[in-house]
């Protein structure tokens, strides 16, 4: 949450919060300390990519966006990693986006996907060696690209938020929990896989919404959060070749195998939130 919106941070910001478990005393040195943390790993370890699987900001304020996006862009300058973006369901439009500058609630700018690419076209986009369609179109999907690495990777960031008339339930660009794959997409993303195979790559996999779900009993108790037609869209990845998809969305941390009929692993790794608690 951004710090230029918070106001005197008085007690309807932390009530507002708190449906978040956001640690938000401690925000500026938990990204301090992550920050520190990767960049030891690019000096000593060689990590070259950093990819960001969404929900960026706490209910998509522009400002949040807009201060995210210029650490983002300072820490790659400092240490010549690229970062890697794709958006999760809180960061586009997303009516809850909230100011308490006045200390009381009150509307927030929100941010739209062409705003989205704006702020953070130099932070994935950019690079891009393939996109699904033109970044600025508004449409479901708009913000999936891929990269090629020089080590033998193709990192495909899938864009599977509902956040457009075109892709919600309700037909309005008003962002819903859930996520999906158009079919369009989906024959997008299995081209992908091909032409990395052709190039002798590795395909992996970056939604913002799980794969799989934690157990068996996920995706019935906690609807949203598994994409949508998860089994499905499994069985498809794995025996195109797509065995590994790192997500985020439910703020823990797991791993997940399943196979599909052939006999082909998909690994879904959910990785957790470093804003909250636990």
């Amino acid at each position: 949450y951004p710090s230029s919106l918070a106001g005197n941070k008085k007690e309807a910001l932390y009530t507002y919060l708190e449906g978040h478990n956001c640690v938000y005393d401690d925000l500026d040195a938990i990204l301090d300390a992550a920050f520190e943390s990767l960049e030891y790993e690019v000096k000593n370890n060689g990590v070259k990519y950093i990819a960001l699987v969404g929900d960026l900001t706490t209910n998509g304020e522009y400002e949040g966006h807009r201060e995210l996006s210029k650490k983002l862009l300072a820490f790659e300058e400092k240490t010549g990693a690229t970062i890697l973006v794709t958006p999760g369901n809180h960061d586009i439009n997303n009516p809850r986006a909230s100011s308490f500058i006045n200390d009381k609630k009150e509307e927030a700018r929100i941010t739209t996907p062409a705003e989205f690419y704006e702020l953070y076209k130099d932070l994935g986009f950019s690079d891009a060696y393939h996109q699904f369609k033109d970044f600025t179109s508004e449409t479901a999907g708009s913000l999936t690209y891929s990269v090629k690495t020089k080590d033998g990777y193709r990192l495909i960031l899938a864009d599977g938020g509902k956040f457009t008339p075109d892709a919600t339930e309700s037909g309005l660009a008003k962002q819903e929990t859930a996520g999906a794959f158009t079919p369009e997409l989906i024959q997008w993303i299995l081209d992908e896989a091909e032409d990395a195979k052709k190039d002798g790559e590795t395909p992996i996999l970056f939604p913002h919404w799980n794969m799989s779900g934690m157990n068996y009993f996920h995706e019935f108790l906690m609807q949203g959060f598994t994409i949508d037609d998860a089994y499905k869209l499994q069985e498809l990845f794995a025996d195109a070749g797509i065995n590994y998809a790192f997500s985020g969305h439910q703020h823990v941390s797991d791993v997940s195998i399943t196979y599909s009929d052939s006999g082909n692993p998909m690994y879904s790794v959910i990785t957790p939130t470093l804003t909250q608690y636990p």
